[in-house]
């Protein structure tokens, strides 16, 4: 089913027509990167907003720990399976309008709440856990707290692409998201790595440290970057 779901998305987005986009004569792999290195360095507000996404890729890895930590605490059990679809069904068909309609106002401040609730989902599941452990409390405080995560990473992926789309324009944009994500793509590297040396570390740990990541990146988020909308209105209040 989810290979024939794949199939029928690719054949439509094959079937879209793309308008050109602006585009810049082929640049060297080394005169690619040298641009991003000084891009990084100059630009204060990009940097910090690439730490701010790479602490805050711990909102999408802490999902799977979620589950496995579910199946350490209660066992595997089809029926908790069942409600981690649903809760996650349920929490991306709320969570669309709900952080676009924020993110239009402040991305920043998406940023900063949906990281933050990332960061509670995992934490407070683990002091909950503790509490209730061995009661039938278990079997929903998993799904609840994954509905929470997920609803929390969606904020996090609009706030991200709303501020980085607010931050520049044209060719400008496109070597934000080009740089940005490669670096990322990197850093999540990275971290499959130390996961997969620290092989044996419990379940519990990983959400503890995704969990932090999360918190972290809304600490930064309100340290160092600026309500970009906010700075937009004004400057088209001065041109008025």
């Amino acid at each position: 089913m989810a290979f024939l779901c794949w199939g029928l998305a690719w054949f439509l987005y094959a079937s879209i027509e793309e308008k050109a986009g602006e585009t810049e004569s082929p640049r060297s792999g080394r005169h690619q990167l040298k641009h991003a290195v000084k891009l990084l360095s100059r630009d204060l507000n990009f940097r910090n907003f690439v730490i701010a996404r790479a602490l805050m890729t711990g909102s999408a890895l802490l999902a799977p720990y979620i589950v496995l930590y579910s199946q350490s605490v209660s066992g595997p059990q089809m029926g908790q399976l069942g409600g981690f679809v649903f809760a996650g069904a349920a929490a991306s068909m709320i969570s669309g309008w709900i952080w676009g309609g924020m993110a239009d106002i402040s991305s920043r401040r998406v940023l900063m709440l949906a990281s933050l609730l990332a960061g509670l989902s995992g934490l407070s599941l683990l002091l909950m856990i503790r509490m209730a452990h061995g009661s039938l409390m278990t079997m929903w405080l998993f799904p609840a707290c994954y509905m929470l995560l997920i609803f929390a990473h969606d904020g996090v992926r609009v706030g991200r692409k709303t501020f980085l789309i607010n931050l520049g324009s044209g060719n400008k944009r496109t070597d934000y998201v080009s740089i940005s994500n490669s670096i990322i793509g990197f850093f999540l590297i990275l971290i499959g790595v130390l996961v997969s040396t620290l092989h044996g570390i419990p379940v519990s740990w990983l959400v503890l440290i995704f969990g932090s990541m999360c918190l972290m990146g809304t600490l930064w988020v309100w340290m160092t970057l600026p309500c970009l909308e906010k700075l937009q209105g004004t400057a088209t209040s001065l041109e008025a």
